[in-house]
């Protein structure tokens, strides 16, 4: 009983960390008087030294730390292949990224230029672990309709990369609507990957 327990933590992090940085996000974003989907940054919300803006950068610590354990947990349930297992590290990979965002606020100097480049990763690493492990998950046929599922969100999520790096580039507004919907079709399918890992017995997951 208790080894079933301890191998069901990383699907309970697949729940947890995604469901709470939505939601210190969308409390963060409800406090931020001044803030607007089209002129601001998600990072914004971290700036200020105040208790909006140190629950926020917690959050992120908190959130990257859950899905690393999640990361390591679900690489033993995916298709043996190097696309599972690449998507895996870049989960994992990923969450550290977002754990560094959180350390390091977007103010300025090396702490802004930190922040700016672990949070761009962090974006792109989320990107890749959904193509990654959804088109092996395809694969397998009794995995092939979450996987599709898991890869399609991918796509999109990609599309709302491409635009992040356009506004970044090109253009004077913010870049919180691509941020979130990257983070939001990114949460979806870790919290269904963390349910199936949650349900998963010790003999099931692979080695």
């Amino acid at each position: 009983m208790k080894r079933v327990m301890i191998s069901r933590i990383p699907g309970l992090c697949g729940v947890v960390g995604p469901l709470l940085i939505l939601s210190v996000t969308l409390i963060a974003i409800s406090q931020y008087d001044s803030f607007s989907w089209t002129e601001n940054w998600l990072s914004d919300l971290g700036v200020d030294q105040d208790a909006v803006a140190a629950l926020f950068n917690l959050g992120l610590i908190i959130c990257g730390a859950l899905t690393a354990i999640f990361a390591i947990g679900l690489k033993g349930t995916l298709p043996r292949s190097t696309r599972g297992s690449v998507g895996a590290i870049a989960l994992f990979l990923g969450a550290l990224a977002l754990c560094s965002a959180g350390a390091f606020r977007s103010t300025v100097g090396v702490e802004y230029l930190v922040h700016y480049y672990t949070s761009g990763l962090f974006f792109a690493l989320v990107i890749i672990s959904l193509l990654l492990i959804g088109s092996a998950m395809m694969q397998e046929p009794s995995e092939r309709n979450l996987g599709l599922f898991v890869f399609i969100t991918g796509l999109f999520t990609c599309t709302a990369g491409i635009a992040l790096v356009v506004i970044d580039e090109l253009s004077p507004w913010g870049g919180a609507i691509p941020e979130f919907l990257i983070s939001l079709g990114a949460s979806v399918c870790y919290i269904i990957l963390g349910v199936r890992l949650f349900k998963r017995t010790p003999h099931k997951v692979r080695g």
